[in-house]
């Protein structure tokens, strides 16, 4: 029987489409590091407890308000309670992008992967009732030794994966401006490719910078897809530099998305 050891990390809050300050590091060790990010008005947080074993992490997590009470009452977000999110810190690599339910104490669980590089970040993404609009909680954990750094191409526009190609057309952000990247996503054919929406939306777009500090989420829905198979997310970062972005879509007919990455320079 593996063994797993259990460390809880406390991460406050980081509101979605506010300003975040820099992530503020624990002191790493060679078992955990945690992270606190976000706006410390922020009226709820997550607790995390992460357990690894050799083959797979264990996220056991939960929110609570102000006084330490836990908080059970979610409204629904694209369609779910909650949103997990896993990165490989430092390859930024998405592992995980899951919908826990939580128990009957108002806790989550959700089993992810190793991260390659060592250090896993973990981003839980809500909607508390009566909230007018969603939220994302950052956590950390390191498995152990770090290895891997992520390396930014700024040239290749074009990816493919389960049979569709996605070329990346329009490719800048700017701080404090809402910019257009566009997607042209077409089939084995070469014709515009058959997307379903997901989770309520014709297109989801993640966007992270180096150590993964802050997770930006955007949605292109059915009714903004400018022509069949494009699909356009109005994207507004607070930080310049290289960006990584994930796009994902749902092919026809199928269950779960698919997913590439483009790197973007801010500026």
């Amino acid at each position: 029987m593996m063994k797993l050891h259990s460390i809880p990390l406390v991460v406050v809050l980081a509101a979605c489409g506010a300003e975040a300050p820099d992530a503020i590091s624990g002191d790493p060790t060679a078992q955990n590091s945690a992270s606190v990010t976000g706006d410390a008005r922020g009226s709820t947080s997550t607790v995390w407890t992460v357990a690894a074993t050799s083959e797979a992490i264990r996220v056991d997590f939960l929110v609570q308000d102000k006084s330490g009470q836990v908080v059970k009452d979610f409204a629904d977000l694209n369609t779910q309670k909650m949103h997990l999110f896993g990165f490989d810190v430092n390859n930024l690599a998405l592992l995980a992008h899951s919908h826990p339910t939580a128990d009957a104490q108002g806790q989550f669980h959700a089993l992810l992967p190793i991260a390659p590089g060592g250090k896993l970040g973990l981003f839980a993404e809500y909607q508390v009732t009566g909230a007018t609009s969603g939220q994302i909680d950052r956590g950390e954990f390191s498995s152990g030794s770090e290895d891997g750094a992520a390396h930014f191409d700024l040239v290749n526009r074009k990816k493919s994966a389960n049979g569709l190609t996605f070329t990346l057309k329009k490719d800048q952000l700017m701080v404090g401006m809402a910019m257009p990247l566009l997607v042209v996503v077409t089939d084995a054919s070469g014709q515009p490719a058959a997307l379903d929406p997901w989770l309520a939306k014709g297109g989801h777009l993640l966007a992270v910078q180096a150590a993964a500090p802050r997770l930006y989420h955007f949605y292109a829905t059915p009714g903004s897809i400018p022509k069949p198979g494009e699909l356009s997310f109005n994207c507004s970062v607070d930080k310049s530099g290289n960006f990584r972005v994930f796009v994902q879509v749902l092919k026809h007919g199928e269950l779960e998305p698919t997913t590439v990455f483009f790197d973007v320079l801010s500026r």
